[in-house]
């Protein structure tokens, strides 16, 4: 997004998502509201401020507003694998269904696009899944949203309802961040609920600032 030559503006768009970076938050909303009209995005993420200016400003009414945190992994890169396992083509539709029962990762993404952009990703090897599994079915996952040779980030992260308040998340959190920290990557995270939160601080994460997603409504 440019104003006079000067740019005010990125959009990096993946898929059925959208990123928008703005220091000063000084681009044409009329422009940007044309674009979301046009691609109808199931997710966008900014800043705090970026998010809290589009949804007031967005003439598209099918939005939801969420704000969260980014954090930063500050724990242990000696933690033990223990049960921890690589995810198989066989159980991402079991992981899908664990994260519809997150309103605030499932409500961005259609069933099973959702599914198939997992997959991809980590037949592509662009990241990584681990889960722990009970009876052999999925109950517990986290993946990396996106990682390079230098930095990483982790999300998807859920559990069974009939698992919770166990300590798996905490746990497969931290297995998957001290992975990373062994590979060299400072390792980032973003929730966006209170229990979330409780979850990444007890797996070793700091929050670094307040960020924000729009996301199309369930209806």
């Amino acid at each position: 997004m440019l104003d006079n030559d000067r740019i005010v503006g990125v959009i990096l768009k993946y898929k059925t998502g959208m990123h928008v970076f703005s220091h000063d938050n000084t681009f044409d909303i009329n422009e940007f509201n044309d674009l979301v009209l046009s691609q109808h995005p199931d997710m966008i993420c900014a800043s705090k401020d970026t998010a809290l200016l589009l949804i007031a400003k967005l003439e598209d009414s099918s939005y939801k507003l969420e704000i969260g945190y980014v954090g930063m992994y500050s724990g242990s890169d000696s933690i033990d694998v223990g049960e921890a396992l690589k995810a198989r083509k066989r159980d991402f539709k079991e992981i899908v269904s664990l994260l519809y029962q997150d309103e605030g990762i499932g409500a961005s993404y259609d069933k099973s696009v959702l599914a198939q952009q997992l997959f991809e990703r980590s037949r592509q090897r662009y990241s990584r899944n681990l889960v722990f599994k009970r009876d052999n079915h999925v109950v517990s996952h986290v993946c990396t949203g996106a990682e390079n040779e230098n930095l990483a980030v982790v999300s998807g992260l859920v559990t069974d309802g009939r698992y919770r308040g166990k300590g798996l998340a905490s746990k497969l959190l931290q297995i998957c961040c001290s992975e990373l920290l062994n590979e060299g990557k400072k390792v980032y995270s973003i929730y966006y609920t209170q229990a979330a939160q409780h979850t990444h601080h007890k797996g070793g994460f700091v929050d670094v600032c307040e960020c924000g997603k729009l996301f199309l409504k369930k209806h």
